[in-house]
């Protein structure tokens, strides 16, 4: 890949995983043309980059200068770009494969698991940033702090998320392989539990002989499978049998402290801008790979210390009146409980005391993802919102899938075991009905993987006004 008059184009550039590919390659110098079915924010920013990106998909797209088709699993295989590079026998490649090869051109960090991939993968990136080691990095989301998820540096380390929900991220070949948790998901793909664990055997076995995997060995499933690697492992989470524990956590609103350990000595105590025991975690795995890299782990935390956090994970959107208001991408079971039990353990106390109330409470606006998700975990969703006080259920968000008969929005709010729980086909029409009844201290998150984010600026709008 050392051609840099090779044109590639992405069928499906506006993804996030994709759009921080397509920009990292623009900074490399390449030549870089795509498409999609609209023009969002990632493609707007491409095109200030320089790609020349066509709305929507065409046969038209694929021109005698397309040297590669890189293609997000998202797109259907007949669709017209596609049929047309096999046409002309252009090569047709996952995003995975164009991702290990950005990565086999430098030191490669990738991060795998269900849930935590894409804080993780800022947070190592952001440690390396302000070691200025200054690393490449390629996250499937938007930095706060920055208008995209990807930065092309200059240095020798990448740090890439990896994306499990088709098997792709077996092709990577990482030096540290970092794995947060494995659980439930992607099952329409995987058929089992069981081939999923494997791919996340292979994942891991990727790793060189002188690399390392980093595994949180607070989930019985990764511990058990890390356990079986002939590579280095260095393990982490709040046991202090692990190789890097944290203990004595408090979460105090927006943020959290805690004492590290590394290898049972007490390396300080420390404190992060971000919410909830699952983000200490996360900050774990990365200074486990700074101490992997030459780093102190003390200079590996305070590296953390203004970390800007990404968008849709407990955002701050607003703070009007007392009342805050809460984006969060969280879209399974796990991670809604992870968020909700941030809310109620850390974000509450803190709004209570500063609102001088004790009536604050917990709204949470919840817009399913996916059909087959929906009804693979349903009887995880049910039981996954006991830290709300009140609970809204919209339509679930296809993207893309055919309805499946029984599983919608409605059955799912029926079924949630809670008492306070309503079912609204349009959440826009929630902002009305909650701008009537918050009050000083409440707190109000939207959840889910589609577009409910939009629900939580709408509501933020109507507070400010």
């Amino acid at each position: 890949m050392y051609n840099f008059n090779q044109e590639i184009h992405f069928v499906g550039i506006g993804g996030v995983g994709m759009a921080g590919i397509a920009e990292v390659l623009l900074n490399l110098g390449y030549r870089v043309t795509g498409s999609d079915i609209k023009r969002n924010d990632f493609v707007k920013h491409l095109e200030q980059c320089g790609a020349h990106v066509s709305i929507p998909h065409a046969a038209a797209n694929i021109t005698e200068s397309t040297s590669v088709v890189v293609v997000s699993s998202a797109v259907p295989v007949d669709n017209i770009e596609l049929e047309t590079a096999r046409d002309k026998g252009v090569p047709i490649i996952p995003r995975a494969e164009m991702l290990s090869e950005l990565m086999r051109m430098k030191y490669g960090i990738a991060v795998a698991g269900s849930h935590g991939k894409t804080t993780t993968t800022t947070m190592v990136g952001e440690m390396l940033r302000r070691a200025d080691l200054d690393p490449t990095v390629i996250v499937g989301g938007r930095v706060l702090s920055e208008r995209s998820g990807a930065r092309a540096g200059l240095g020798k380390y990448i740090v890439a998320e990896s994306d499990e929900s088709d098997g792709s991220f077996c092709l990577l070949r990482p030096s540290i392989a970092i794995v947060t948790n494995i659980d439930s998901e992607h099952l329409n793909h995987y058929g089992s539990f069981g081939a999923l664990e494997d791919s996340f055997s292979q994942f891991m076995s990727s790793v060189p002989f002188y690399g390392l995997v980093v595994a949180c060995f607070d989930d019985p499933v990764v511990r058990r499978l890390a356990s079986q690697l002939k590579r280095r492992v260095v393990s982490y989470g709040l046991s202090p049998d692990h190789d890097l524990f944290a203990s004595d956590i408090v979460c105090d609103g927006p943020v959290s402290s805690f004492t590290l350990y590394v290898s049972s000595t007490e390396a300080g105590r420390f404190q992060l801008p971000t919410s909830g025991v699952h983000n200490v975690c996360n900050a774990l795995a990365s200074v486990a790979v700074g101490v992997e890299l030459g780093l102190s782990a003390e200079q590996a935390v305070r590296a953390l210390e203004d970390f800007p956090g990404v968008a849709r994970r407990n955002e701050i959107v607003s703070e009007t009146d007392g009342i805050t208001v809460l984006d969060d991408y969280a879209h399974h079971p796990s991670e809604i409980k992870a968020t909700l039990a941030a809310l109620r353990n850390g974000w509450l106390p803190h709004t209570k005391e500063k609102n001088s109330t004790d009536d604050a409470k917990i709204y949470a606006i919840f817009q399913p993802h996916r059909y087959s998700r929906t009804r693979e975990l349903f009887s995880s969703f049910v039981t996954a919102f006991g830290d709300a006080d009140e609970v809204i259920v919209g339509e679930i968000y296809p993207a893309g899938e055919e309805p499946i008969e029984g599983i919608d929005g409605s059955h799912l709010a029926s079924s949630i075991q809670h008492e306070n729980v309503q079912f609204v086909s349009d959440l826009s029409t929630a902002v009305s009905g909650l701008g009537t009844k918050l009050r000083p201290g409440d707190l109000v998150v939207t959840l889910g993987a589609g577009n409910v984010g939009s629900v939580a600026r709408e509501l933020a709008s109507a507070l400010s006004s």
